[in-house]
């Protein structure tokens, strides 16, 4: 178990990890995983060493993930492990075989239990933890719109009555929560590897964004042509937000947002409704460079 494994990016849900792993694939320096999210750590069977025949609930199935392997031919390897071996935590490092700069991105780490960060610091020991974060009301409504594209139906009668409840659920103000998985992680990783990135910076300087993220792994001066900078993973269904829901949410979050502005600053602040100048504006930054408290 000596792969070395750059790094890990534990969310948060909807605040564009899919965007990061896309732009970072495109990269040279970089490996990453065929599939975006491993979700080792968090899914409830991983004690089991679950067998492959375990994990395909039909025989269709089976055969779909034989044509993966096929139409991923150069990647055989991979998914050969990915599909039929069975999970351990050699199974898991085996995964990240590269020489390159290698990671994954699973933003359900975020809401990682502190006995589950403690055994993915063991298995996985990541040499840096990148943490991007959305304004948490527009992730709360954004992972709404995600679940309604998604086919959850919501009783329209009691529609309002059903959103309440979903902005209310653990699950979302766990999410949201970025200060206490920010605490949690610090157990186990040093302020200065753990990095706070902005779905912000995606929307307004995605190349410099990336170029920071370059310059956090020690690389300088790479040519992004290859980059689709224009291509924002922002696939959820617009909806327009109830009145209701908009003052429960803004209230729920007023403090929040407040302690996220003091304790980190950049696009904290505008979303805490204060002016910041351009310059004091960062795309990512480590907790230690933040001078964290």
């Amino acid at each position: 178990m000596d792969n070395k494994i750059n790094f890990i990016g534990i969310g948060a849900h909807k605040s564009g990890t899919s965007w990061i792993f896309e732009r970072l694939r495109e990269i040279d320096h970089f490996e990453l995983p065929p599939v975006k999210e491993i979700h080792y750590f968090d899914r409830k069977y991983k004690q089991n060493k679950l067998h492959f025949t375990k994990r395909f609930p039909s025989l269709k199935s089976y055969f779909d993930s034989i044509k993966i392997c096929v139409l991923n031919f150069n990647r055989i390897n991979w998914f050969y492990s990915w599909y039929f071996k069975s999970y351990s935590d050699s199974w898991y490092v085996s995964l990240f075989k590269s020489k390159k700069i290698q990671g994954e991105i699973t933003p359900a780490y975020s809401i990682l239990s502190v006995e589950e960060i403690r055994r993915l610091k063991k298995v996985a020991n990541p040499e840096k933890i990148l943490f991007i974060i959305r304004n948490p009301i527009e992730r709360a409504w954004s992972h709404y719109q995600y679940l309604v594209q998604r086919g959850k139906k919501f009783d329209k009668k009691n529609l309002v009555k059903e959103i309440k409840s979903f902005m209310l659920s653990d699950e979302q103000r766990k999410r949201s929560n970025y200060i206490e998985i920010i605490n949690k992680y610090r157990n186990f990783f040093k302020d200065e590897d753990i990095y706070i990135l902005f779905y912000d910076s995606i929307l307004n300087e995605p190349e410099a964004l990336i170029e920071n993220i370059m310059s956090v792994f020690g690389i300088k001066k790479i040519n992004l042509k290859n980059c689709n900078f224009r291509d924002v993973n922002n696939s959820s269904k617009k909806l327009r937000i109830p009145i209701e829901i908009s003052k429960l949410v803004n209230e729920l979050y007023k403090k929040d947002i407040s302690v996220l502005s003091k304790k980190i600053g950049s696009y904290c602040k505008i979303w805490n409704g204060e002016k910041i100048e351009k310059a004091k504006i960062w795309n990512i930054k480590s907790l230690k460079q933040i001078s964290y408290l």
